[in-house]
């Protein structure tokens, strides 16, 4: 996340247009990505995932895809109109996210 807001990507901009909802949501996943590293080391020793492990798995793939998306989005726009459109969407989709995430917490 560090190189993404400093360097001189393309994604610089869009990274810094969302700064604070990017800053805001990487928090959150550090959560996320912790549990679900703990509960690797339970799985290797129980042999198996909980409902919520799965759940919350499915959930971190989704909201990637989303970013994953929305970033493309606005770094392919072809005119300030539809780059205009594609940040809002983005900044939907990770507040999206975040919300989502607070709810697994």
């Amino acid at each position: 996340m560090e190189l993404l807001l400093t360097s001189d990507s393309p994604m610089l901009s869009v990274a810094f247009y969302h700064r604070e909802e990017i800053i805001s949501l990487h928090k959150k996943v550090s959560y996320i990505e912790a549990f679900l590293n703990n509960s690797e080391k339970q799985i290797s020793s129980y042999g198996a995932m909980t409902d919520l492990e799965v759940r919350i798995k499915g959930f971190a793939n989704a909201a990637e895809d989303k970013i994953e998306f929305g970033l493309r989005e606005a770094m392919m726009a072809e005119d300030e109109t539809r780059r205009g459109k594609a940040h809002e969407e983005l900044c939907e989709s990770l507040q999206q996210v975040a919300k989502d995430i607070d709810r697994v917490q």
